[in-house]
């Protein structure tokens, strides 16, 4: 076996899970220590034996922390690969550090090398608890050869994940024309004629009267239109979905490291030796294979449950612990621009009439008086006003909302390869 020191944060384990080796009847040997390691050290520093069958975490790693979810009915998986193994099978052991109590998880294969092993263990996630786990993988590789006990050793925070909302925002950008009015004032000059009723006689032979009508008044309208334009606002929303993709956490550089708890529900590997390092006293081995008797009863139980269950399997290990949802409506702001200052002149009319009065008439004796009556002079009034009109224009943006979906099988498949879905603490 390989050396490793590591802090177990859990407490001495109870008296009934833990058992000597030298209390089994049948001679054990003790495995020689055929590789060395340090953690810091790189991998190539860390030498092999060929002879060894070691194990490997996936989903659940040495040293690791993860989220479960406790809302979750769904059974606890792992996932392991194997290296170096001969044709056989590993028992695979869920233990609660805190408690000291172990479940009796599905064998797997040691072979295919270096190939994803799922594992289902007889525990929901929702009956799980928030503290130090650890998962057994113990075997004896082959008839003849060497058997194996790895240890991988983590931390499970259980609880409801957070849900988080996600609200995009959208910025509609419009253009103002500021308005001012300033008042001019334009003076129509007229002119009216008034008759001279003074008449002078002089001598003469003709007697001239002139005769002027009054003014006929014209009056003259003028519009004026000045469009802006007012703006309304509207939200396209397109939504498409996308499939959630399986993220597969990588092998880790070493295999597990070397197991310390001893074993009560499986039978211990022939010439294989466990330095229980949490024990507290030696456990009689009948005892201890009493319990093995009674875990492989209520195994059975609980196999055709399990069967039934793996098939319906949607929640990954480890579980997400934010869910992060997009809202249904963006927020949205609006921006002005603002331009020149827009300026309507209003025309203001006045009219200045000077009166213009006609010589007297000059009466010459003894003659005939002729009248000359003159055209009347036209008056024009202009009328000028104004007025604004708006036309509506409307501000469009368009946003995508994503909704993420995971297929059923999609699920299975990833699990089965030590994969989940969405991002966790790794």
């Amino acid at each position: 076996m390989f050396v490793r020191s590591y802090i177990i944060a859990a407490a001495a384990a109870t008296l009934s899970s833990t058992v000597f080796a030298q209390d089994v009847s049948e001679p054990l040997t003790e495995v020689t220590e055929k590789v060395s390691r340090n953690d810091d050290a790189p991998e190539s520093i860390f030498q092999r034996d060929d002879g060894v069958c070691y194990a490997f975490g996936i989903d659940f790693q040495d040293g690791g922390s993860y989220f479960i979810d406790s809302r979750s009915n769904a059974s606890f998986t792992a996932v392991s690969q194997f290296e170096g193994c001969q044709n056989d099978t590993s028992y695979i052991l869920l233990v609660n550090d805190e408690t000291g109590d172990q479940y009796e998880c599905s064998s797997v294969p040691t072979v295919p090398e270096d190939t994803a092993q799922l594992s289902t263990c007889p525990i929901e996630k929702n009956q799980m608890a928030t503290g130090n786990w650890s998962i057994l993988a113990i075997g004896n590789n082959g008839a003849e050869g060497d058997p194996f006990a790895w240890q991988r050793n983590f931390f499970i925070s259980v609880g409801i994940p957070e849900t988080t909302t996600y609200t995009p925002t959208v910025t509609y950008t419009q253009t103002s024309t500021p308005i001012t009015t300033t008042t001019s004032t334009s003076v129509i000059q007229t002119t009216s004629t008034v008759p001279n009723t003074q008449t002078i006689t002089v001598p003469g032979v003709v007697k001239t009267k002139t005769i002027t009508p009054k003014p006929v008044t014209t009056t003259s309208k003028k519009m004026i239109t000045r469009t802006f334009n007012r703006w309304t606002k509207t939200q396209v929303i397109i939504t498409q979905t996308t499939t959630a993709s399986c993220t597969v956490p990588p092998r880790p550089h070493f295999p597990d490291p070397e197991c310390h708890v001893i074993p009560t529900i499986i039978p211990i590997p022939r010439g294989l030796k466990i330095n229980a390092k949490r024990a507290d006293k030696p456990v009689p081995i009948e005892y201890a294979r009493k319990r093995f008797e009674s875990a492989r009863a209520a195994k059975a139980r609980t196999e055709q449950e399990l069967a039934a269950r793996d098939n319906n399997l949607a929640v990954r290990s480890p579980d997400a612990p934010t869910i992060t949802i997009t809202a249904q409506t963006a927020v949205n702001s609006t921006t002005t621009i603002y331009a020149s200052t827009s300026t309507i002149t209003d025309v203001t009319l006045t009219t200045s009439t000077a009166l213009i009065t006609n010589p007297p008439s000059t009466i010459k004796q003894g003659v005939l008086t002729k009248t000359i009556t003159i055209p009347p002079k036209t008056k024009t009034i202009t009328r000028i006003g104004y007025t604004v009109s708006y036309k509506t224009k409307t501000m469009s943006l368009t946003w995508t909302r994503t909704t993420t979906v995971t297929p059923t099988a999609q699920v299975t498949a990833c699990k089965r390869k030590g994969g989940h879905f969405g991002k966790a603490d790794l």
